[in-house]
């Protein structure tokens, strides 16, 4: 990762990396408007891990410097 970039994997079986392939699939297809007021990169990254029920310890709606802090 570049210098100040924080990195975070998760072990997936095949069963969540498919439903985060679909959920990524989702974003592409729909083609969401991101904006800091409402659907931010934050709000990709969390919704991708609750649809491969990962229990990241991330919830809601969260700043990306907060995401940033708790990665």
């Amino acid at each position: 990762a570049k210098p100040g970039v924080k990195v975070r994997s998760y072990e997936l079986n095949s069963a969540q990396a498919q439903s985060a392939l679909a959920k990524v699939n989702e974003y592409r297809s729909r083609h969401y408007t991101f904006s800091a007021q409402s659907r931010q990169c934050t709000t990709f990254a969390t919704d991708v891990l609750r649809a491969a029920n990962v229990n990241s310890g991330l919830s809601g709606q969260l700043r990306p410097a907060d995401l940033y802090r708790k990665v």
